[in-house]
């Protein structure tokens, strides 16, 4: 029974010191497969869903730096930070802190919204898969 349970102890152990933090999961690239924009003013409420080819738009997670690309072409650039729940994306003086949700390990979405006024908001969700 001791040795069993040993076991146990050793195997759990084991398990749980191997777990990445988000961080090291988000390392790589990141194909975007989706965009998905609602808007919603006063009177109006209009959505938008956009798909994209593998290799139109991704973006490469290294260390704690990102480099997101258009057709091929570096798009934006900076630092990041992540927990299991959220992604904080830093370009020089300014950082905005998005929803982070795993699908499961090859696919994430990040949702951002902003409220420009009471009565005006975007809300944005960016589907990626790992390349």
């Amino acid at each position: 029974m001791k040795r069993t349970l040993f076991l146990l102890f050793i195997a759990f152990t084991t398990f749980t010191a191997c777990k990445k933090d988000p961080q090291e999961k988000l390392e790589g690239r990141w194909n975007q497969t989706k965009l998905y924009v609602v808007q919603t003013s006063k009177d109006t409420k209009t959505e938008e869903n956009i798909t994209y080819k593998i290799g139109e738009s991704y973006i490469v997670f290294s260390d704690n730096t990102f480099k997101s690309y258009q057709d091929g072409k570096l798009s934006d650039n900076g630092t990041f930070t992540a927990t299991e729940n959220s992604i904080t994306l830093t370009r020089g003086e300014s950082s905005a802190t998005s929803v982070l949700r795993w699908n499961s390990k090859k696919e994430i979405v990040i949702i951002g919204e902003i409220h420009d006024l009471p009565s005006n908001s975007i809300k944005v969700e960016l589907t990626f898969r790992k390349h």
